[in-house]
């Protein structure tokens, strides 16, 4: 059964964009008002979420312009229908957070571990989406609780365009955990984050690589106001991304740069190494291993880690560190040429 035959899909108004329709808050009271608090022990395995209609409108993609300011290798490209492309990051957050159609999006006080997505296909702006997930697993670690949350983003012909699979701790205290990934920094050193800058340095739209290639981006400021908007600012979700007293009140200072916006810009570095290509057998794997408090200026480095395979498959190793040096996120990404 193919998505746009799914009995009880959600299908908003064509020019509505977001998960949560704030349209009918004056009608009908708080959307989130009779959802689930998002707490570990409310997580049921197996819970099926969606599927739901996202429409990928010109506002939307004019919204992730502004979120990511110049940091669009997309913005403009056109694919086979002649069409703007739609950047997977438009609607990455939607498929990380959607598991909140059942639980309330504005309780989550909880701090994104891991990242993992997988391109399939381009979307086009303009079209319509059908976003679906599922929570695949929890468990407790270290006196936390952790949740697996699985997403995939199709077609209305039900063509795999992106997948996903994310841990998230649910409830908890952000300031005192991202305070001990800060300070024990494992998975940095599991990574080695330098490079030989005696070997070639490769740019946009590389057309080969060679293991040892290294790259590098300019550094990205990411601001107040594109925090809080990539994170549903703009649906009243509260959260410690776009408001000072929910981040205090989770003992950090200021609001912090969420984990999937930091995947914005892995997936944008290598759009521009590779072009709209990696849409179509890109994959990232991503940890978020320390915080990023606003106004942090980010820049994404790596390397290339082998190349190999019929098709060729060529891996890397990237990392984003903040203005101080300090390494934030730890990723590799492959893209299988095909």
């Amino acid at each position: 059964m193919t998505p746009n035959v799914l009995p009880n899909m959600k299908v908003r108004s064509p020019r509505w964009h977001d998960l949560l329709d704030v349209r009918t808050i004056d009608s009908s009271g708080d959307p989130q008002a009779d959802l689930k608090e998002p707490t570990y022990e409310n997580v049921e395995v197996g819970e099926l979420f969606g599927p739901e209609v996202l429409p990928l409108t010109q506002y939307r993609a004019m919204r992730y312009d502004f979120i990511m300011g110049s940091r669009n290798a997309l913005s403009g490209v056109t694919g086979s229908n002649n069409s703007p492309l739609a950047h997977p990051g438009s609607f990455s957050n939607e498929l990380f957070e959607i598991y909140t159609l059942n639980y309330a999006a504005s309780k989550i006080v909880g701090v994104h571990a891991s990242e993992e997505i997988w391109l399939e296909q381009a979307a086009s702006v303009g079209e319509n989406i059908v976003l679906s997930g599922e929570f695949v697993e929890k468990y407790e670690k270290r006196g936390q609780g952790y949740a697996v949350v699985s997403g995939e983003a199709r077609d209305q012909a039900g063509n795999l365009l992106a997948r996903r699979l994310g841990t998230e701790i649910m409830r908890t205290v952000p300031g005192d955990v991202v305070g001990r990934k800060a300070s024990s920094g494992s998975s940095a050193r599991r990574m080695d984050t330098t490079v030989d800058r005696s070997a070639r340095r490769v740019g946009p739209n590389a057309n080969n690589f060679s293991p040892g290639d290294w790259f590098e981006f300019d550094p990205h400021l990411v601001t107040f106001e594109q925090a809080a908007l990539y994170s549903r600012f703009g649906e009243y979700v509260t959260s410690i991304h776009g408001s000072m007293e929910a981040a205090q009140s989770a003992g950090l200072k200021v609001p912090i740069v969420q984990g999937q916006q930091q995947m914005c810009l892995l997936l944008d570095g290598f759009f521009s190494l590779i072009g709209p290509r990696f849409h179509s057998g890109g994959h990232i794997a991503a940890k978020f291993i320390g915080p990023v408090r606003v106004f942090s200026e980010l820049t994404l480095q790596g390397r290339v880690f082998s190349c190999d395979g019929t098709p060729s498959t060529t891996r890397f190793e990237c990392w984003l560190t903040d203005e101080t040096g300090r390494t934030v996120t730890v990723a590799t990404a492959e893209w299988t040429e095909k």
